[in-house]
């Protein structure tokens, strides 16, 4: 799931997205945020509720996103280089391949780590009450050269189901002068709430 959708240059597809953060979920148990939060679809009422912040600048490119990539956001105002800082949230369903959370993180770093990525660094905490990773890790995909990416992965237990959200903020140069406190904002704001239905 961490790899996929995130390495690609932006041509000026991008969809600006006002107002399409909605109602906030509102977990008591998550950080606040002081910017527009986006819901993420969901394929079914047993997936987490999730919603992503949407810093000023970063704007949603439906076209890269895919079944397990549910929302893309593109900085093209932060673009360096040739490559236009990104993030994608992700949601997969490990139910059969993960028991429980642990198991689950395992899993994701296996893939991970089946890319070939080097200097893997990995924090343990908390998102909206849930148990989370941030995994920061070097990682090149044909020909974009390697670099830094930071993944924040999020476990949700639903009864016998057992998912992960995955959010990777990526780009070539990380000290281009914003893209830092985008991806604080993005990382830290993010906001997971129970399922629907169990």
């Amino acid at each position: 799931m961490l790899a996929s959708g995130c390495s690609a240059v932006v041509d000026g597809d991008a969809i600006a997205t006002p107002g399409e953060e909605g109602k906030r979920l509102t977990n008591p148990k998550c950080n606040s945020v002081t910017v527009p939060l986006m819901e993420v679809p969901l394929d079914n009422d047993s997936e987490p509720r999730v919603e992503v912040p949407q810093p000023a600048g970063w704007e949603r490119v439906k076209r890269f996103e895919s079944g397990v990539v549910r929302i893309y956001l593109a900085a093209t105002n932060l673009q360096s280089n040739g490559f236009v800082p990104n993030a994608t949230v992700a949601i997969a369903n490990l139910t059969g391949k993960a028991s429980n959370e642990d198991a689950a993180f395992a899993a994701e770093r296996s893939g991970l780590e089946s890319f070939g990525v080097t200097d893997l660094v990995e924090a343990a905490g908390t998102i909206c009450g849930y148990p989370s990773k941030t995994l920061t890790y070097n990682m090149g995909l044909g020909p974009i050269p390697s670099h830094r990416v930071t993944t924040t992965l999020v476990a949700v237990k639903n009864g016998s189901k057992v998912f992960t959200i995955g959010v990777s903020v990526q780009a070539l140069d990380d000290t281009v002068r914003g893209f830092d406190t985008g991806r604080e904002t993005i990382l830290s704001g993010l906001q997971v709430s129970p399922p629907a239905i169990s």
